[in-house]
C-alpha cells in the first residue's frame, strides 16, 4: 500500500468543465481585464474633461463606470459560485443574464451601444437552460423554469 486513497474504477470527480467552465473563466476573469482597460483610457479622456471644466461629461463617466464595476463585480461572484458548484448559482447566471439582455436593449434604443452583449447573454442562458453538464451538476435546476 502506498498510503493513497484506493478509489474503484466507476468513481468519477464530477465538476465544471468544458463551456460552463469557459464561462466561469469569462466572468472571473476576462470581462474584469476588460473593465480595467476600459475604464483606465476612459479616465484618460475624463480627466481631460475634468480640467476644461465640463463636468456632465465626468458625470456620466464616474456613473457608468460605478455601473460596471458593481455589474462585473456581480458577474465575478456568480463566476465563482458555478465553479464551487453553489446550489443557486444557476438560477442566479440566468436572472444576470437576463437583466443583461435587458439592459443591452435598452442601450440600443437609446443609440449607446450596439446591443450585441444581449445576444451573448441570450446565447449563453440558452446553454445554462440546455446544458446536460449543467443539469448534472446542477439537479434542483432542471425543468423549464423561467429562473
Amino acid at each position: 500500500m502506498t498510503g493513497g486513497i484506493q478509489l474503484d474504477e466507476d468513481t468519477r470527480f464530477e465538476g465544471v468543465s468544458g463551456w460552463l467552465a469557459f464561462f466561469c473563466v469569462i466572468h472571473v476573469f476576462v470581462r474584469p481585464i476588460f473593465l480595467l482597460i476600459r475604464l483606465t483610457v476612459g479616465y484618460q479622456n475624463w480627466y481631460s474633461i475634468w480640467n476644461r471644466g465640463t463636468l456632465h461629461g465626468s458625470t456620466n463617466f464616474v456613473l457608468g463606470a460605478i455601473f460596471d464595476i458593481v455589474w462585473s463585480c456581480i458577474g465575478v461572484t456568480i463566476g465563482y459560485a458555478i465553479y464551487t458548484l453553489r446550489p443557486q448559482s444557476i438560477r442566479w447566471a440566468k436572472t444576470y443574464l437576463l437583466v443583461g439582455v435587458a439592459l443591452s436593449v435598452v442601450a440600443l434604443l437609446s443609440g449607446r451601444r450596439s446591443g450585441l452583449g444581449g445576444i451573448g447573454n441570450i446565447v449563453w442562458y440558452s446553454y445554462l437552460e440546455y446544458s446536460d453538464q449543467v443539469r448534472r451538476l446542477f439537479p434542483k435546476t432542471q425543468g423549464r423554469q423561467l429562473l
